[in-house]
């Protein structure tokens, strides 16, 4: 039965539907239909996944999750991508348990840009109405899960752990944005696969921002809501359109500098340490430098 060989785990907001796609259109590669199978954040004794099941969690067992991989023989670099990996405290331990083998892939994003499209986003659905800073002070009071799964270097420490360096690729948003085709092709020669393919990586998926208009606004979250069964029902073309459509005129969230140098020196520490790990220069995700 093949099994995946490599996992895009994350982060959040972070460009992982376009990597995912880029990686699915490499003729030495296999990616399942389902995107996010999520299954190794999943927790059976956690009565709060049990009720997300199969909305939030469609994939709950190590069979099931195995079947997603069944037409994949032939392919020379087998995968998945669910990016609530490196934010899920088990995640690392439980991948490592069903998969010692694999090797973790991960985009990582400056926290506070990442927060500000997590908050952009939850605005667009129609979940947060507060204004920034007081979505972000009473988020650090409640210790939410938004900010407790925020600290990047937190999140990839636990891969670090468990996994040897050489099963292991961290790769900056700041890259990925602007070098995308040289990261994509870093990408398939880290998994194995012929480096000089060239996706059509001019295309972005899951555009962050707010569309423009109320019926913009409404038609996104109804096809977000409904996303599974519309997949189903229409071909890729019309779901191609649909998001040419939704992307029109999207709108930015401005955040008062004020509040951007804030959440800087809230994650100022995390930051330090992740230069550590990744041995690279970040002093331009903070305020002062």
């Amino acid at each position: 039965m093949p099994l995946p060989t490599f996992i895009v785990v994350g982060e959040l907001k972070a460009g992982t539907t376009s990597l995912y796609h880029y990686l699915k259109e490499h003729p030495q590669v296999f990616m399942p239909g389902l995107k996010e199978p999520r299954f190794f954040a999943f927790d059976p004794n956690n009565a709060e996944h049990r009720k997300k099941v199969p909305s939030v969690f469609p994939i709950t067992s190590f069979d099931d999750y195995i079947k997603l991989f069944e037409d994949a023989r032939g392919a020379l670099a087998i995968g998945e991508a669910s990016p609530n990996y490196i934010h899920n405290s088990s995640s690392a331990a439980r991948i490592r348990h069903y998969l010692p083998l694999v090797k973790i892939i991960a985009i990582i994003r400056n926290p506070v840009d990442r927060l500000i499209s997590e908050y952009t986003m939850n605005v667009r659905a129609g979940r947060e109405r507060r204004p920034f800073r007081i979505f972000f002070e009473e988020s650090v009071r409640e210790n939410s899960w938004i900010i407790a799964s925020s600290f990047p270097s937190k999140n990839w420490q636990r891969f670090l752990e468990v996994f040897p360096g050489e099963q292991l690729k961290a790769i900056l948003f700041d890259d990925f944005s602007s070098d995308t085709l040289n990261v994509v092709q870093s990408v398939y020669r880290f998994i194995g696969v012929d480096c000089g393919f060239t996706p059509e990586y001019q295309s972005a998926y899951n555009v962050g921002g707010i569309p423009s208009g109320r019926m913009r606004q409404v038609a996104f979250r109804i096809i977000k809501r409904h996303r599974m069964t519309l997949r189903k029902m229409f071909p890729e073309a019309f779901a191609a359109r649909a998001r040419r459509y939704l992307r029109g005129n999207m709108q930015k969230i401005v955040i008062d500098e004020q509040d951007r140098c804030m959440l800087c020196d809230f994650y100022h520490d995390d930051i330090k340490n992740l230069e550590n790990m990744l041995k690279r220069d970040l002093r331009h995700w903070l305020c002062y430098y």
